[in-house]
């Protein structure tokens, strides 16, 4: 696989994508247009990038800019010719909440499934790895005295950069499509995860529940890609 297109490489799954898969195609906001109009075929296109701009307070501050981020530049990815096309979705897809996060994900998703021949959609849970953003697991485990915004019962659902990409790469072997859940199958509390490493933190008052998914598909199609949520951060954070 020599010619892979990756998106949302400024930062977290798309930008440890686009690290390690050699001679990768970053696509950012500066080379958008380029890219997408110059015609060239891709072996795969893995589309991670998402502006949340807000939305997971339902409070979006450039309406324009979110629909242009999020669902036109996914309808105009969908035109680009590759043999597989690879979406990062999410479990929040389960959720009961009601969220502009979760239904803009959706519209992405119904994008592909309709536009698309040969498709993978990853609904992962909570993805750890070296080029992830500062949240709350990172405070716990970087910083010497954490304070966070949720409260000890909050529960994760952790997966690792490495695993998830070995698995999109070897999708093509292993016949891996349609809509696969990408999750651990357990969940782990964020106290428990504190009391592990040995961390004292100042808990807030919000409880997270990250949706815990389904491995049935998973397994299917590799049986070694779904490994425990402590393993995953293990696999991170260097502690076991």
């Amino acid at each position: 696989m020599n010619r892979v297109l990756v998106t949302g490489v400024s930062s977290g799954f798309g930008k440890y994508a686009y690290e390690n898969i050699p001679g990768a195609v970053g696509l950012s906001r500066h080379n958008r247009e380029d890219i997408i109009k110059c015609g060239k075929e891709y072996d795969m296109i893995i589309h991670s990038a998402f502006a949340a701009q807000g939305a997971g307070k339902n409070n979006i501050s450039n309406h324009w800019k979110y629909v242009d981020d999020n669902i036109l530049l996914t309808k105009e990815l969908a035109s680009v010719k590759c043999n597989k096309f690879v979406y990062m979705s999410s479990v929040i897809a389960y959720s009961q909440d009601i969220s502009i996060y979760k239904h803009t994900k959706a519209l992405a998703e119904a994008i592909i499934q309709e536009c698309c021949e040969d498709y993978l959609i990853l609904r992962c849970s909570s993805m750890v790895g070296p080029t992830m953003k500062k949240n709350t697991i990172r405070k716990v485990i970087e910083d010497a005295e954490p304070s966070v915004t949720l409260s000890g019962d909050s529960m994760f659902n952790f997966i690792h950069y490495k695993d998830v990409l070995d698995f999109i790469l070897s999708s093509s072997r292993t016949g891996a499509d349609g809509v696969v859940d990408f999750v651990a199958p357990d969940r782990i509390s964020l106290r428990e995860v504190c009391d592990k490493l040995g961390k004292k933190v100042h808990f807030g008052d919000y409880t997270f529940l990250g949706p815990a998914g389904d491995t049935s598909r998973l397994l299917k199609f590799c049986p070694e890609a779904s490994r425990g949520s402590w393993d995953a951060l293990c696999k991170y954070s260097g502690v076991r």
